[in-house]
């Protein structure tokens, strides 16, 4: 009997040793419940552990440098639209340029707000600050001793012997870099390095004094010019009608150019311009280093203690197409690059008159909206800042809180005549500061700088080449008793 009893625990020891385990299922989630948290999502970018292609829209000559310059500004908040690096090109494809513009999508700068030293200071005059604090005048001595360090402040190569430096590296210049740059010490004297080395790599003081006086006025055309007058601050009032940026003019600009013999620097560093970028730099030196000194020196101005260092400018948009518009993109990043890189903060205002007369035509209520947020991604942000888009029935109501209706163009209801490309017609004022020396009675045409002679005063000459003459000819003196910046 024992044995029997023996034999079935056995057995039943058995069968529980060799009956699967059962496993408990986990409860399935239900649809209705929400997915897990995912953290937010951060961007961080790091060097390379290997070496990376080249990208093919990368400019080749960008430097160490202005890449640092420009990862300094996007820490400051500054994100910049255009790039920081030569030779400034345009897509020159006929197959682009032909293609209908697509829909831009939204711009960053039109999303992210960016501080400008304009929100920091007074609509007071045409110098870009006027210092008022201690400290700010502390960080502006040390931006100038980092740039004397550096070999900035040295008389430029290609100027001669009483050739003044007003426009290139004299402090009101050096403010304009400056205040830029939201008075960043660091961040001011990368952009006027680099500015300053592409005025020297590219011979830009010598290449103002021979150039030839017929492509000096050719290209003076295709930009912004002086007409003469100025605002009720003093500041010179630039004119320009960008209905004249046609295909055939702009063809006609680039085939010129395309004949110029240009001498360029031996070193072997990034920052050469194209051979057009290097024509523009002349119009913008006009204004800097002899306009501008001009007005300044006009003793009954608003702010005559202030030197002028801004423009004004008054922009005609009203008879351009669409298709202009876009295919005119190049040369509008172009010309936002050439100023906010090189001549930063010379823009006080620019009026544009919204595209009235085309909305009638076509009948587009959406076209201007269109081309707005091209113009915001094509341009500098802080130059967007700075532009007005006016109806027709708010231009002669603007342009009057800032000029005067005798500096006012007919064509916006004003008593100037004004015609594209034409020779500044002085105002009074501007011609008791000039004493004119025979055979003289106005501002030639082609390029024009001071010069000082000491006793005798600063005294304008005409420079370039004349039917293959260098010209250097005494137009006028200015007064005694008229202010200059020097």
């Amino acid at each position: 009997m024992m044995c029997i009893l023996r034999f079935f625990r056995y057995k039943h020891a058995a069968s529980n040793a060799t009956e699967p385990t059962r496993v408990e299922a986990p409860p399935v989630e239900s649809k209705s419940q929400s997915p897990p948290q995912v953290p937010p999502f951060k961007l961080c970018i790091t060097p390379p552990s290997t070496p990376v292609k080249e990208h093919p829209d990368r400019k080749s000559g960008e430097s160490s440098e202005t890449a640092v310059s420009h990862h300094a500004e996007m820490e400051n908040g500054e994100l910049s639209s255009s790039p920081r690096s030569f030779p400034l090109r345009r897509q020159s494809s006929k197959k682009v340029e032909d293609a209908a513009p697509p829909s831009p999508p939204p711009s960053l700068s039109s999303q992210k707000s960016i501080k400008s030293s304009a929100s920091k200071r007074s609509d007071t005059a045409g110098k870009p600050v006027k210092r008022r604090s201690t400290q700010e005048d502390s960080a502006f001595n040390s931006f100038k001793r980092l740039c004397e360090a550096h070999g900035l402040l040295k008389r430029p190569a290609g100027l001669g012997e009483h050739d003044v430096v007003d426009g290139i590296n004299d402090e009101d210049t050096l403010q304009r870099f400056f205040y830029a740059k939201q008075r960043d010490v660091s961040v001011a004297h990368s952009q006027f390095k680099e500015a300053s080395l592409a005025r020297e790599i590219n011979q830009l003081c010598s290449f103002y004094e021979n150039i030839d006086v017929v492509a000096y006025e050719e290209t003076r055309n295709l930009y912004p010019h002086w007409i003469g007058r100025r605002d009720k601050k003093g500041q010179p009032i630039c004119m320009f009608d960008f209905a004249k940026l046609d295909s055939k003019t702009m063809a006609a600009f680039k085939e010129s150019s395309a004949k110029m013999d240009i001498k360029r620097s031996d070193l072997k560093m990034p920052g050469i311009v194209s051979t057009e970028m290097l024509r523009a730099f002349t119009i913008f030196d006009t204004l800097t280093r002899f306009v501008m000194p001009l007005c300044s020196a006009v003793p009954s101005r608003k702010y005559p203690d202030i030197a002028v260092t801004k423009m004004l400018c008054v922009v005609d948009i009203s008879g351009m197409g669409l298709r202009q518009f876009w295919n005119m993109r190049g040369y509008m990043q172009d010309f936002s690059r050439l100023v906010g890189i090189n001549y930063p903060e010379i823009l006080d205002h620019v009026f544009t008159q919204s595209l009235t007369s085309i909305h009638q035509i076509i009948g587009a209520p959406s076209y201007f909206p269109t081309v707005w947020s091209w113009i915001k991604k094509w341009v500098d942000a802080n130059t967007v800042k700075k532009l007005h888009i006016l109806q027709s029935a708010e231009v002669l109501p603007t342009l009057q809180q800032y000029l005067d209706m005798q500096n006012i163009a007919k064509k916006f209801g004003g008593n100037f005549e004004y015609e594209h490309g034409m020779q500044p017609k002085l105002d009074a004022e501007v011609r008791e500061v000039l004493k004119w020396l025979p055979p003289n009675a106005s501002l030639p045409m082609g390029p024009l700088k001071w010069i000082d002679e000491g006793k005798r005063g600063r005294i304008a000459v005409a420079v370039g080449v004349n039917d293959g003459r260098e010209r250097g000819e005494k137009v006028a003196s200015l007064r005694s008793g008229s202010k200059s910046t020097a």
